[in-house]
């Protein structure tokens, strides 16, 4: 992308005589220097501002000092800070899209001639489409590549710790943050668990209690949204969210819309390796769990065996006993001392008759 930048710059300033010549990219909220030339102070400082969305700088071409009543005062500042008296700003847009501006500046005053405002409409216009070929033709090659990191890290059957270990380091460096983590969706306690481990200097919170869209808005203010220092996508499967991938401390400026996009491609493609992942694991440790159970029962049964009673013995004596008000062991005791009163009145009339 600043290749394509830097051959247009030097193109246009060789064509055209202008004591200063730059371009603003726009991201987010922000206007960002990228490429310029002429003798300057502090561009990269002084005309990195903040820009509103409908401001007439991103919609319309504009010239200084016939536009004297023009509402961006930072940005007017800023350019007499540059020691400009003259100067004529062109939106860089394509169908509807709106990439930046770009700034033609004289130290001296300079009246505009219809033939020259013309050229630097076109100028915008040929930066507009230069620069949507070049972020198509990037975007191809990010694609390509991510699909390589894809096949070599992402496996079925891996862990999940695997996984979320592979893609917060890809997250992390690919949009060069100081930190990125994922958080896990808990539709039992209605809330957001930390899921180790995490890429960079990362402090993992308390869960997260998630109470309506408008709450996850205002925990992540830039959720599925660019131009801030911090980045936040969710992790989709089959139109349901299971959590959220998220970046923060971005190393130089904001996060862009590519950011965006690449954090956009890892929760499409590694989200239903991760939901697997943890209905897998889920099921193991229920497996783990009835494991347990059956291990203590048997347990038990030896105990039992051991003390001369089974289980079924001991189940079939106690439900004995709640239905007739004795035990089995009781009733048997009854049967045998009943026999034994019965023998002995025998062997008495027997004696008696001799």
């Amino acid at each position: 992308m600043e290749e394509t930048l830097h051959y247009l710059m030097d193109s246009f300033w060789m064509d055209f005589t202008s004591d200063f010549v730059a371009i603003l990219l726009k991201e987010g909220d922000q206007l960002i220097p990228k490429v310029w030339r002429g003798e300057t102070l502090q561009v990269k400082h002084t005309l990195h501002l903040t820009v509103d969305p409908d401001s007439r700088l991103l919609q319309d071409a504009l010239w200084w000092p016939n536009e004297s009543g023009m509402s961006d005062s930072d940005f007017r500042k800023a350019l007499e800070n540059e020691k400009l008296s003259t100067w004529f700003t062109v939106p860089l847009k394509e169908r509807e899209k709106t990439f930046g501006i770009c700034i033609i500046g004289f130290r001296n005053f300079v009246p505009l001639i219809v033939e020259a405002e013309n050229y630097f409409v076109e100028f915008g216009r040929d930066v507009a489409v230069a620069m949507e070929l070049a972020r198509d033709k990037e975007r191809q090659k990010r694609k390509i590549k991510g699909m390589e990191w894809l096949r070599e890290n992402i496996f079925p059957g891996t862990s999940i710790e695997h996984m979320v270990e592979k893609m917060v380091d890809r997250a992390g460096k690919g949009t060069m943050a100081a930190a990125a983590s994922i958080f896990l969706y808990d539709e039992k306690n209605n809330c957001l668990i930390y899921q180790p481990p995490s890429y960079g200097t990362f402090v993992s919170p308390d869960n997260m209690v998630i109470d309506n869209e408008s709450n996850l808005s205002r925990l992540f203010p830039y959720f599925g949204k660019a131009g801030g220092e911090q980045l936040t996508v969710p992790l989709v499967v089959n139109l349901k969210t299971i959590g959220i991938l998220h970046v923060s401390g971005k190393q130089d400026g904001v996060f862009t819309e590519d950011d965006l996009e690449l954090l956009e491609f890892l929760s499409t493609h590694v989200s239903m390796q991760i939901e697997n992942a943890r209905l897998v694991q889920n099921e193991q440790e229920r497996r783990l769990r009835l494991q347990n159970i059956m291990i203590h029962q048997q347990e038990l049964v030896k105990k039992d065996h051991r003390g001369g009673e089974s289980i079924r013995d001991h189940q079939n004596r106690q439900l004995h006993f709640r239905l007739f008000g004795f035990s089995i062991r009781s009733a048997s005791a009854a049967a045998v001392s009943s026999c034994y009163e019965g023998r002995t009145a025998i062997a008495a009339q027997f004696a008696a008759s001799r």
